[in-house]
């Protein structure tokens, strides 16, 4: 039988995502474990257990965990996320109003930029009270999350930190050597726009005859682009950068196309650099394109930027990734440090 591998780490740092509701909450009916620790005494219910199994349900089938095994790795996730927040708010690790309203406003712009355009504040409160149940539910994960992770790092933020300080170049340079092959970047295009979105319909011939007089005048010469992209575009922040909206990879082709259409990807690619494209009408409006450079693939070397748009080159891009993967090996051999201290500390007896 395959076993299913739960984290079994102190504390599980949570994803904080709309679809997921907080592990921390109260403890009503049959309890799964007393916890004694701190001279307080805490009851994780059944309920609570029940509601973070559904969370991994569906994977634990998969690979072929029966339920009680899963529940008992749950549950100790459960245990030690409480024990956490005890010891926590035991050494003065805390966090104000105003904290976990920034946190929240973090959360806000993360979830506009996975969907693709901005919301009001009551159009996010929605999407949480009808994901989590309340807003004061949600913030109340927000708090816990920030509290653990601040406590994590008074403890061992310092031997955290120390160990990925200076890769060494052998280190680097053999990392390269082995993963040479992966190092590799796709055909791309700089590309800036001219963009009118639609508006009542998809196919107001003002627009249309609009966007072809001024693709007219950029040909003839009779505008410059940016003047053009001042006058006509209605691209927002993109006008403040002359119409720019940076590098498009040929191997993005899924998100490009799905954004906004076949059409604007095959002719970002096929016009050529310095030209204009013809009008396009996307998904979301009417383009006219301008690519900036054009990029073809290339195997990369060690020295090379790691992308078209970066400064970073490979080296330095490779020990940046070292040094954090030692990091975060670092992290989790402190939090089950820490969780072992903690449980050592604490009378727990689980029920189940």
């Amino acid at each position: 039988m395959q076993k299913l591998k739960l984290k079994r780490i102190a504390i599980a740092i949570i994803a904080v995502v709309l679809s997921t509701s907080s592990i921390f909450a109260a403890s009503f009916g049959k309890p799964a474990a007393i916890i004694k620790f701190n001279g307080q005494t805490v009851a994780v219910s059944m309920d609570e257990l029940d509601s973070q199994y559904a969370q991994v349900a569906d994977l634990a089938k998969k690979q072929g965990l029966d339920e009680m095994s899963a529940k008992k790795q749950v549950l100790d996730t459960i245990i030690n996320n409480k024990l956490f927040v005890s010891a926590a708010t035991r050494d003065g690790v805390t966090a104000d109003a105003a904290t976990i309203d920034q946190l929240y406003l973090q959360q806000k712009a993360s979830y506009e930029q996975n969907i693709g355009r901005s919301m009001t504040i009551e159009e996010f409160d929605g999407v949480v009270t009808k994901s989590i149940g309340s807003i004061s539910t949600y913030k109340d994960l927000l708090k816990t999350q920030y509290i653990i992770e601040k406590y994590i790092e008074k403890v061992k933020g310092d031997e955290i930190k120390a160990s990925g300080i200076n890769p060494t170049e052998t280190e680097i340079t053999t990392f390269f050597r082995t993963n040479k092959t992966k190092f590799i970047n796709p055909e791309t295009v700089n590309i800036a726009q001219i963009f009118i979105p639609f508006k009542d319909n998809d196919t107001n011939p003002v627009t249309v005859k609009t966007m072809n007089n001024v693709l007219t005048q950029l040909k003839t010469s009779s505008i410059g682009w940016n003047d053009a992209v001042a006058k006509y575009s209605q691209a927002g922040s993109n006008k403040k950068v002359d119409g720019d909206i940076g590098w498009l990879t040929l191997d993005d082709q899924g998100n490009v196309k799905g954004a906004l259409g076949t059409d604007f990807f095959n002719t970002a690619f096929e016009t050529p650099v310095g030209g204009y494209s013809k009008v396009i009408k996307s998904t979301t409006g009417y383009h006219i394109l301008k690519v900036k450079r054009h990029e073809d693939a290339k195997m990369l070397t060690i020295t090379d930027p790691i992308s078209p748009a970066d400064t970073v080159n490979v080296h330095d891009y490779i020990g940046k990734m070292l040094a954090q993967n030692k990091i975060q090996a670092a992290y989790t051999k402190a939090v089950e440090e820490l969780a072992k201290t903690l449980l050592s500390q604490a009378t727990v007896t689980k029920l189940i």
